[in-house]
């Protein structure tokens, strides 16, 4: 099935079809000791919602047939169980978002999955204290960062011991009680007392029943590019990731702008049809100005290579053509947009849809050939390269890819172009730079995510820093000289991903496919999946 164009129109988020976590089981007091799960939980207020939340698999107990109902939660555990409801898988990364979570603690895979999402934070930005206790105010902040669709309303239940809610947590605590998710008891709400097992199995009964899953929610657009691998490679990559939609880098201009190198492969379109993948071939430029100019401005080559492409297009059978002519002269312009209106008109008679790779605007020379909103009119897709903030031969070295950088290029972009036109594109490389006495950059080398988490030097003390939503860690190689990365991984690229799910664009695509690790894939499978899930 081919991705179809959309109309023009912002979209408005809406949330639908309440998903009623509903349970048929024997009611409590009719089931004898030996027919429950625990021996310990008769005569408890909470036994149906234990009951209830063990047969749904999100509640375990703490020893054989033993629930231990006044046993404390700990932080490890709530964040486990809220995993569990919110569907996100354990993610294993290379680099632990805390110091006290340690790679073989069972809640490892759990904390991890939650941070990335930025379902919890830490007690501090370098410790999450998994053993300790979770108090009743710090479960009422997790549950308010849930509920992003329903802002705490005017007024709140005042308690007798309000002056004991601590600030941090007092409009958290007032969404808790609004949603009826958590309520005091004789006029107090206790927020410093810690969550009894019980009592956390009560709560989450609640929150199942609250939790709303968008079912109008269409499968984005999720385009991997190959590039470094063979065939077999990409297909195996593929088969790791969320990716729907294959662009092999198949077609390029040549020297006299008139002509096309092909290097396509029938071997990868069988497999693509077999998997129920799209198939949306590159065409680029080698970021070859001279060749495109002559390209662009003869009507003669231009046509020619409009054929030559919707040739492709009808032989093979292909879903689209991911366009990518990059170092485009500023004098080109306007004939590159008439190049891309062209080009649409033709694919779009061969059933096939045309995106075009585009820089975040910046107001330089490199950008200067975009004109967005006329791009944007013509082609089905607009790439966002969101990437080489901090390029290649950069004298200052830093970031390829920061949020607040990210964030603002889509933001202009978003101003020009209506979002379901719009494609992320997301980094799964960084920069390892030598600095100089001076921290100047001395030399670079382009890692991908797997060559950065093998890196044996680098210090595994990694900082986060919120401003970046990033690592930033750095190493002395062998000669002594220090080496500064800022990494790309899950956590970082979640967000990244989270900035264009909010603003409900079509899709992400991923420069290079073979360039994550597994924890990566997962962490953005489990972005995708907490976005749909609200209450």
């Amino acid at each position: 099935m081919k991705w179809l164009r959309m109309s023009c129109v912002r979209i408005s988020s809406f949330l639908a079809g309440a998903v009623l976590m509903a349970f048929s089981l024997v009611p409590a007091s009719a089931a004898t000791a030996s027919t429950l799960p625990f021996d310990d939980i008769k005569g408890s207020f909470a036994e149906q919602a234990i009951l209830q939340m063990h047969a749904k698999g999100y509640l375990n107990g703490k020893n054989g047939r033993q629930f231990s109902p006044k046993a404390n939660m700990t932080r490890g555990e709530w964040v486990a169980v809220l995993d569990r409801i919110f569907g996100l898988q354990p993610v294993y990364s290379s680099v632990a978002a805390y110091h006290d979570v340690k790679t073989n603690d069972w809640y490892y895979g759990s904390v991890e999955a939650a941070v990335n999402v930025g379902l919890i934070q830490g007690t501090s930005s370098s410790s999450f204290m998994p053993k300790s206790p979770i108090t009743r105010q710090e479960a009422a902040v997790m549950l308010s960062r849930l509920m992003t669709s329903t802002p705490a309303a005017a007024g709140c239940t005042r308690y007798t011991d309000d002056s004991d809610i601590a600030s941090w947590a007092a409009a958290a605590v007032c969404q808790a009680g609004q949603k009826g998710l958590m309520i005091g008891s004789d006029g107090q709400f206790n927020p410093r007392q810690p969550l009894t097992r019980e009592e956390a199995a009560v709560l989450l009964q609640r929150l199942t029943q609250a939790v709303k899953v968008n079912k109008n929610a269409t499968e984005p657009i999720q385009l991997g590019w190959q590039y470094d691998q063979t065939t077999e490679q990409y297909e195996s990559s593929v088969l790791h990731s969320n990716i729907n939609t294959l662009s092999p880098r198949w077609y390029f201009l040549d020297d006299e702008g008139s002509q096309i190198n092909s290097s396509a492969d029938t071997s990868l379109l069988s497999w693509a049809e077999q998997h129920g993948k799209q198939v949306w071939p590159m065409f680029g430029n080698r970021s070859d100005a001279d060749s495109t100019h002559l390209m662009l401005t003869d009507s003669a080559r231009k046509n020619q290579i409009i054929q030559l492409l919707t040739n492709e297009v009808q032989k093979y059978s292909l879903d689209g053509i991911v366009l990518d002519l990059e170092n485009v002269y500023p004098a080109d312009r306007n004939a590159l947009t008439v190049y891309v209106k062209e080009l649409a008109a033709a694919l779009h008679q061969a059933g096939a849809v045309l995106s075009i790779c585009v820089s975040p605007d910046q107001g330089s020379d490199w950008t200067a050939a975009f004109d967005y909103a006329s791009l944007g009119n013509a082609a089905d897709y607009i790439i966002l390269m969101g990437y080489d903030e901090h390029w290649a031969g950069r004298a200052d070295p830093g970031s390829v890819a920061s949020l607040p950088w990210v964030e603002q290029g889509l933001d202009n972009l978003l101003n020009e172009v209506c979002a379901n036109h719009i494609i992320l594109a997301l980094p799964l490389y960084t920069r390892d730079w030598s600095v100089d006495d001076n921290n100047r950059t001395a030399a670079e080398t382009d890692i991908d995510l797997i060559q950065q988490n093998l890196l044996p030097r680098l210090n595994k003390q990694v900082s986060w820093i919120d401003t970046l939503g990033q690592y930033t860690g750095a190493y002395y190689d062998n000669q002594g000289v220090m080496h500064k990365i800022w990494l790309e991984e899950g956590r970082s690229l979640s967000m990244k991903m989270q900035l264009g799910l909010s603003a409900h664009i079509s899709g992400f695509a991923y420069w290079y496919t073979g360039g994550a690790s597994d924890d990566v894939w997962t962490s953005l499978i489990n972005a995708e999946s907490y976005h749909n899930r609200v209450f």
